[in-house]
């Protein structure tokens, strides 16, 4: 998430910095995939209401906290023409569904005007969201379907394998299509991303469904992954800019990049284990929820008061971020994630 807020900073540090939310989606598909599929080796179900709750209290409550504040702020800050016309997509934003907002509006995602739009940010929010909605069901079927075709030449994980590579190919072709026609629609989707998520789900499926000696016996390859992952991802950072035709084959490039870094932790690559398990990294990768909740409306007040192009003001504007994101994480997000209200519901599972 560091790549998008610098991009949003205006200081030209990454032109493509946008690219941070595809890393994103495959680093979500591989972990979701991973939590469902431990569940229900452990379980031999999956509970649905215990998942969804558990993706609600880590993520509803700090969402409305900053709409809340970041209104407030608004209406106080700005004009009451600009203020109306940049919360609209409010109402959107609470429920998880301003990608389809922003789809029929006029503008475009990197049109001026767009970007003035106070919850902007939260499209990659609500294509999160609506992909939590129907992994579940995706995988609950894929197992159910293996088990009625009562084959023996796959089991079950390769057979959910398969299936979803293929939905990951029907999604990248209709997200080349959109791309074409439908640009908007390819940008905001979640049929047209769903295959970002897909390709972190095909990483965990492939390492487990080998051996723990297979998965840890080649820690070159583990290196070569790691540093091929990162120059693909930092490359397209640096390159892309917003005049490409995005995604289409443009994403590609990032988003396999993020995979060959998730593939790289499964080698014995001491140099990559101890650079995600540092303590900085740590501590970023637990607040970066809410720093990306934050930076996007704190910089569009910021730069309509006239802070932007100021690399001082600027930087005070990226510090007040932090603070208030660590504060949002202390107090909001840590205690529906794992604090007193993070206890599991019990009920019906599938």
């Amino acid at each position: 998430m560091l790549l998008v807020i610098f991009a949003h900073s205006g200081l030209e540090i990454v032109s493509g910095g946008f690219i941070g939310v595809d890393v994103f989606f495959v680093i979500s598909g591989y972990l979701i995939t991973a939590q469902l599929l431990h569940a229900h080796a452990q379980t031999g179900q999956i509970n649905f209401l215990r998942f969804y709750a558990k993706r609600l209290k880590r993520l509803l409550p700090a969402l409305i906290l900053m709409i809340c504040v970041i209104s407030l702020a608004a209406v106080w800050l700005l004009s009451g023409y600009e203020a109306g016309k940049q919360l609209n997509s409010g109402p959107y934003a609470a429920t998880w569904t301003s990608n389809f907002y922003f789809v029929f509006v006029t503008l475009g995602y990197f049109d001026e005007l767009a970007r003035r739009d106070l919850f902007l940010h939260t499209w990659s929010l609500g294509v999160e969201e609506q992909f939590y909605l129907v992994w579940p069901a995706v995988m609950v079927s894929l197992n159910l379907f293996h088990k009625r075709l009562q084959t023996n030449s796959l089991n079950s994980s390769k057979f959910i394998y398969y299936g979803i590579g293929i939905l990951c190919l029907m999604s990248f072709a209709l997200s080349l299509y959109w791309t074409r026609i439908l640009p908007q629609w390819a940008f905001y989707m979640m049929p047209a991303r769903i295959w970002q998520f897909s390709l972190g789900a095909l990483v965990f499926l492939l390492f487990h469904s080998h051996s723990q000696a297979a998965r840890d016996s080649n820690t070159r390859l583990g290196r070569i992954f790691h540093v091929a992952g990162l120059v693909l991802i930092f490359v397209s950072a640096a390159s892309m800019h917003t005049r490409l035709a995005y995604p289409g084959y443009w994403a590609l490039i990032p988003s396999i990049g993020a995979a060959l870094v998730i593939a790289s932790g499964h080698q014995q690559y001491e140099g990559y284990r101890n650079l995600l398990a540092h303590p900085i990294s740590v501590w970023v990768g637990d607040r970066s929820y809410s720093l990306y909740l934050w930076h996007w409306p704190i910089f569009v007040i910021g730069f309509a008061l006239g802070l932007q192009g100021q690399t001082v003001l600027t930087l005070y504007l990226l510090l007040l971020i932090m603070m208030v994101a660590i504060l949002s994480y202390r107090f909001i997000e840590l205690p529906f994630w794992k604090g007193r209200f993070s206890k599991p519901i019990r009920d019906s599972s599938c």
